[in-house]
């Protein structure tokens, strides 16, 4: 009888080569569990169309890193005096907590001169920031996921007010877009594979009564389902932006092209990736247009034993913050928008 390999070593992960990498095990998922992702804020200086049409091609100009202290999804808000207003989630490791920040650059100043300070914090993790002006108001929706619902704010008298709920599950990285056909929500949940399956949400008016799309979930894949920024047009084509956590949790942007998007049907296909950058080579995971420039957030690892504190101290930190996270509504946040 000849001889075989034991049955363990002949299973396709065993014969694959991809295992005998050392970036399969420095990327494996036990291994980041001592570590911490350094995520950062970068300026491309390419307006977002022509990333769409060339991709990155110059090279990106990141923020001052803070090893223990990362910035990420940016949200840009172009306004008609030139300037551009910043929004970002601030994340401190040891807490584990995000919040909003907020910049303003004047137009002519480079974005890179500017400080970022407090604009959002309540009991849970904020993240994803976005913002909605219209006539009247300015709303920011956020992820609020340890809150277990999805929360809508409104700005007035110098505070941010809670409006509505507008989903009462755990939505990750929501997403709104407008059209003729009224509201669309894009997300994912934490309680249901977030970084694979995409669900859609349509409205009347921001403030109505959200439907669930008759396809949902719309994406069930890890390569480009996940929203990394908010939709955009390049030319005559809309584009959704969608995180590539196939290898690594925001390992790269898949920039889609949305070919039907109606109350009964939904279709894209990918048209571009955007690969991780120098300095952050190890993720990307957001994109938003700023003008003439465009912003992207990028992760590095930093591994080692020195992590571990880091880590049971952030996890403290969230059982406690999820005791306390249901009184979100009725929080009144103490920071405000730039003037």
């Amino acid at each position: 009888m000849p001889w075989r390999l034991p049955k363990l070593w002949r299973s396709p992960q065993w014969r694959s080569p991809q295992w005998l990498s050392p970036r399969y095990w420095l990327d494996n998922p036990w291994i980041e569990r001592l570590a911490r992702d350094e995520w950062n804020l970068g300026v491309v200086n390419q307006p977002i169309d022509d990333i769409v049409r060339r991709g990155i091609v110059g090279p990106v100009r990141w923020y001052p890193p803070n090893s223990w202290q990362i910035f990420a999804d940016p949200f840009c808000i172009p306004r008609p005096d030139g300037s551009v207003r910043i929004l970002a989630e601030k994340l401190n490791h040891w807490i584990g907590k995000g919040e909003i920040w907020q910049a303003l650059v004047p137009a002519g100043t480079d974005p890179l001169d500017v400080t970022f300070t407090p604009m959002m914090s309540v009991p849970a993790h904020l993240s994803y920031p976005f913002v909605i002006d219209d006539t009247e108001h300015t709303y920011l929706l956020a992820e609020s996921h340890e809150a277990g619902a999805l929360h809508l704010w409104r700005h007035g008298e110098r505070q941010w007010h809670h409006v509505k709920t507008i989903l009462d599950r755990p939505a990750i990285d929501a997403t709104l877009y407008h059209d003729d056909s009224g509201w669309w929500l894009f997300c994912g949940f934490a309680d249901d594979a977030p970084d694979e399956r995409l669900y859609l949400f349509y409205a009347d008016s921001l403030l109505g009564n959200w439907t669930p799309h008759p396809m949902n979930p719309i994406k069930d894949n890890r390569a480009n389902a996940r929203s990394g920024g908010a939709l955009f047009w390049a030319g005559d084509r809309l584009v959704r932006p969608a995180q590539n956590s196939s290898l690594t949790y925001g390992g790269s942007l898949v920039l889609n092209r949305v070919i039907t998007l109606s109350r009964k049907s939904f279709l894209e296909k990918p048209i571009r990736q955007l690969i991780p950058e120098r300095d952050y080579s190890d993720g990307i995971h957001t994109i938003t247009a700023a003008g003439p420039y465009t912003l992207i957030d990028g992760k590095r690892w930093h591994r080692g034993l020195g992590n571990l504190p880091c880590r049971i101290s952030a996890k403290l930190h969230k059982i406690h913050r999820v005791r306390n996270a249901s009184r979100l509504q009725t929080w009144k946040p103490p920071y405000s928008l730039l003037p």
